[in-house]
């Protein structure tokens, strides 16, 4: 599962990070939905499925919470997404993988 990560993220463009799983708002049902699909991210990285990112993208700026809401100061996914959206770099959704992450986050 890392190997796939890793290798992704390596052959991705510098501004797209890799990611299992995309949380998406659709704002006509008002719904949070997941997507798993191979493809641009267009809503938050969901780092509990799995995520990389690549060392030059997280610097100093992500402790500058001037412009972020206090709601999104202790939700990761909002907060990192929102750092990496700051610095113009988009996540990219490569699917399950191996399919780990469905038995990590049933518990089994």
């Amino acid at each position: 599962m890392f190997a796939y990560l890793i290798g992704t993220v390596l052959n991705l463009p510098s501004n797209l990070t890799a990611t299992f799983l995309c949380k998406t708002y659709n704002p006509q049902s008002k719904i949070w939905t997941w997507r798993s699909t191979r493809g641009k991210c267009y809503g938050l990285l969901a780092a509990f499925s799995g995520v990389i990112y690549r060392r030059q993208d997280i610097d100093d700026t992500i402790f500058d919470y001037t412009d972020a809401p206090s709601s999104c100061y202790l939700h990761d996914d909002v907060y990192i997404s929102g750092h990496l959206y700051r610095k113009h770099i988009r996540s990219y959704t490569i699917g399950r993988g191996t399919g780990l992450w469905i038995l990590a986050y049933r518990g089994q």
